[in-house]
């Protein structure tokens, strides 16, 4: 009895090592088919024609580009179906900026962008606030801002960057109380024109 428990044993061990690898491949085939939008195409011509028509510029290279690559045209291509008018005249003067600028330009971008990506959501919400802030100054206090910051050395940058980090929120409150009497009432995050 013990032997045929054992070969009945035996033969279901058989069976999984058989049946695993199977049903493996079949779920990853399922997964495959049910998302076609993460896969490179191998071939320009497996790209849905609106990513071809998108991608025209990228056909007669396509095959010698990486997989990697090809993925992320690939849904660059999907996000650039899905802009508005106004978004994709944003984005190709953004793309023109990006080929104007050095290689080094380029790098101290990228390296920024993963530094970004490293801090915790809070950092990354405080500092697209800070974003948003410069961006509604009115144009001639930004471009004077730029200037004495650019005029700085980076020995400057740090230390003011030191000093924000231990002002105290009473501190900061007097700061942007200063600043709203210098400028007319209105705060660093205001619109100029509106209060």
């Amino acid at each position: 009895m013990k032997e045929r428990r054992g070969k009945a044993m035996n033969s279901k061990r058989t069976l999984m090592r058989g049946l695993l690898p199977a049903l493996c491949l079949i779920a990853a085939c399922v997964m495959l088919m049910l998302m076609p939008d993460i896969l490179p195409a191998a071939e320009f011509g497996d790209l849905t024609p609106e990513q071809q028509k998108v991608l025209k510029p990228f056909e007669d290279k396509w095959g010698s580009l990486t997989p990697e690559k090809q993925e992320r045209l690939a849904k660059g291509a999907n996000r650039w179906m899905k802009m508005s008018p106004e978004q994709r005249a944003k984005t190709k003067e953004r793309l023109g900026q990006w080929k104007e600028m050095s290689p080094e330009q380029r790098q101290q971008i990228r390296d920024r962008y993963e530094r970004f990506k490293q801090l915790s959501p809070e950092q990354k919400e405080k500092l697209k606030t800070v974003r948003e802030r410069f961006r509604n100054m009115p144009p001639e206090k930004r471009e004077a801002f730029k200037k004495r910051w650019e005029n700085t050395t980076p020995e400057q940058r740090q230390q003011a960057r030191q000093r924000w980090k231990e002002t105290t929120p009473e501190q900061r409150q007097k700061m942007k109380q200063r600043w709203q009497n210098n400028n007319g009432g209105k705060g660093p995050s205001q619109k100029s024109g509106k209060k």
